[in-house]
């Protein structure tokens, strides 16, 4: 934005409760904040993903005026400004931040300054690998993440309830018939032992037909390990326009029944 911050704007005695957010890639000309910016507001800013914002000051949370946000098991990382990277204090302007991961460090409770180690940024997909240091680090008063384990950091809580994780990024959101559709896959084993699997993806056409793309193939996944492997689909010339929902599942070899799977909508054009 050229005014106000480049997500988000908090004005004048707000109150607004933002949490679960992925606020990225979003910048701002002339006012700090390249996420979010607030002006005498006192926003609650909780369980979000700041990163890739710019600014010419304050990359991820610009405070001006008054300004006294709250930010608590958020992550911000890899934002960008001239000064001040991630959050930046104008004027009478106050700043609470604990359990949070903060790049370049933040006083506060709970708060860490290490890479949180992003799926894959560069491509958008801002979920966690497994070994992150946003895993379990959030405020231990909060509610347990939804496998029954401590709350992470960050808008997108690691799944710990599976035996092995699938993660699936697409390289686009549009797809031109005749053209190419990248998507990389993650597949992440947590366990102590190499663990066999089969996986199989298919492709949801805009009048509800599936058809195969990809498997089923088996691999199997040393132990501690993450594998990652990109796939180039050929789209057909002659694919018919509209919306598009790609699938995929991993499954132990002989059973049909997940470890885990993923999904993704697309558009063709």
């Amino acid at each position: 934005g050229s005014y106000g911050g480049g997500g988000i704007a908090c004005w004048w005695l707000s109150f607004p409760i933002i949490d679960l957010n992925t606020i990225v890639g979003n910048t701002s000309l002339s006012d700090p904040g390249g996420g979010v910016y607030c002006h005498q507001s006192s926003p609650t800013l909780d369980i979000n993903t700041f990163s890739g914002n710019v600014a010419p000051y304050g990359g991820a949370i610009g405070c001006d005026y008054y300004a006294s946000p709250a930010v608590t098991n958020c992550i911000l990382w890899a934002d960008s400004a001239g000064t001040f990277q991630e959050i930046y204090l104008g004027l009478f302007a106050t700043v609470t931040v604990d359990y949070s991961d903060v790049q370049g460090g933040w006083s506060g409770t709970g708060n860490i300054n290490a890479d949180p180690k992003f799926v894959l940024p560069g491509q958008g997909d801002y979920r966690l690998l497994w070994g992150s240091p946003c895993i379990d680090a959030g405020d231990p008063t909060w509610p347990n993440d939804p496998d029954g384990t401590r709350c992470d950091m960050g808008a997108h809580p690691f799944d710990q309830s599976r035996q092995l994780t699938l993660y699936l990024t697409p390289h686009a959101s549009h797809v031109t018939p005749g053209g190419q559709l990248g998507v990389t896959y993650t597949v992440i084993n947590r366990q102590a032992q190499p663990v066999p699997f089969t996986v199989s993806s298919d492709a949801v056409l805009p009048n509800g037909n599936t058809v195969n793309v990809l498997g089923p193939s088996n691999y199997t996944l040393p132990a501690n390990f993450t594998a990652q492997r990109t796939f180039t689909h050929n789209v057909p010339a002659v694919a018919p326009v509209g919306d598009y929902l790609y699938r995929s599942q991993i499954t132990p070899q002989g059973s049909p029944n997940p470890y885990d799977q993923d999904q993704f909508a697309f558009l063709s054009p």
